[in-house]
């Protein structure tokens, strides 16, 4: 008969201490499960932003090109001159 009162009394603490448990393990993973939703959100609002400023990343990423393109041609260019500068001296 003790035997059946100490286990009974093992199962009642046990519960009560997952109860005790659980409560924490339940405010953490809502606070996860908000976290997780808030980051989805800045992710969302940021890809928006993106996608509103993409004309003038475009713009800027077509000017810095065509930048590049022309010191490659004036390098060039500078290269020849200096190439024919020389055969003729």
């Amino acid at each position: 008969m003790s035997v059946q009162l100490t286990w009974t009394i093992v199962q009642s603490r046990l519960h009560a201490m997952t109860m005790k448990a659980a409560l924490p393990v339940h405010a953490i993973m809502a606070t996860l499960e908000m976290a997780s939703d808030v980051m989805i959100l800045m992710n969302v609002l940021l890809t928006w932003t993106t996608v509103q400023n993409m004309p003038h990343v475009l713009i800027l990423r077509g000017v810095t090109a065509v930048t590049v393109i022309l010191g490659i041609l004036e390098m060039a260019q500078n290269a020849s001159v200096r190439k024919v500068t020389h055969q003729a001296f």
